[in-house]
């Protein structure tokens, strides 16, 4: 680290004095003022008035003490610029070290992590099992970097927001499938209305239509449309659409495709002439 010298001024003086032996009493450092007269040649026959004069003299001890100091005091100039530069740089360093807390809010890409949950929600049902969780933390850890530097805390606390969206988005589905006025509509009308905050994808949507149907087909065999009130929905539904993913009937989708049809036939216009009645 840079380090200030400062010499003893009685050392400067002590040196000075070694160098420069004064001969009169006046001590080290006094200014000797000297006398005289001195008279015009030029004029001295026409007039023979004096000019008196003044010399002061500095002594050598003082002119010595004065050019230590001066270099000392340049030497320490350049030691504090070199000071200074040292404690910018340390700052820097521990400025660059400092870990902010990392959090969905702060991370900068809120609004794309939303999007990317949504897709998963959306094509992968909404319940949380672990397939969806899995193709959700594969699209969270490219998000943040990639899968080899992405830190597993980050993607535990995006994880962990998103299933908080989740839990809102599932109390909206719910709401939605129990519903007397949306639950009897037309397959395409009724999953339109429950993911129609998504704004989905066309494609992703072939997936929501599965989910759709097998929500309706869960609720209706399970009495949920006739108890809205009745607990466990999601609980229920999981193990319900396990068991249905097990099933080894062929074209089971064609098959449940079929089914629900024959059993929702209404239209958002037939339930208005119906509510207009």
């Amino acid at each position: 680290m840079t380090t200030l010298n400062f010499d003893d001024e009685d050392e400067l003086q002590d040196k000075a004095e070694s160098s420069y032996p004064i001969a009169s009493a006046g001590g080290a450092g006094e200014i000797n003022t000297f006398h005289g007269t001195t008279a015009n040649p030029s004029s001295a026959s026409v007039n023979s008035s004096e000019k008196q004069f003044t010399v002061i003299a500095a002594m050598p001890s003082t002119e010595k003490l004065l050019n230590a100091l001066i270099r000392q005091t340049e030497e320490n100039s350049v030691l504090l610029r070199q000071a200074l530069a040292e404690l910018k740089e340390l700052k820097m360093q521990v400025q660059s070290q400092r870990k902010i807390p990392f959090t969905v809010k702060t991370c900068g890409f809120e609004r794309e992590l939303v999007l990317k949950a949504k897709e998963v929600f959306v094509t992968y049902g909404p319940w949380l099992v672990q397939g969806a969780l899995d193709k959700l933390k594969e699209r969270i850890a490219v998000l943040l970097g990639g899968a080899e530097k992405v830190d597993a805390h980050h993607v535990t606390s995006c994880v962990s927001y998103c299933k908080e969206k989740y839990t809102l988005w599932r109390a909206d589905i719910r709401k939605k499938v129990l519903n007397r006025k949306l639950n009897h509509l037309k397959i395409n009308e009724f999953t339109a209305k429950l993911y129609a905050p998504f704004k989905s994808k066309e494609e992703d949507m072939k997936n929501a239509t599965k989910t759709a149907m097998l929500l309706r087909k869960f609720a209706n065999e399970n009495g949920y449309f006739e108890n809205t009130s009745k607990s466990d929905f999601w609980d229920m539904f999981v193990e319900f659409a396990n068991s249905w993913n097990k099933i080894g009937i062929p074209n089971k989708w064609t098959v449940l495709m079929a089914e629900d049809e024959s059993k929702f036939t209404e239209t958002l216009e037939s339930v208005k002439v119906q509510q207009s009645s």
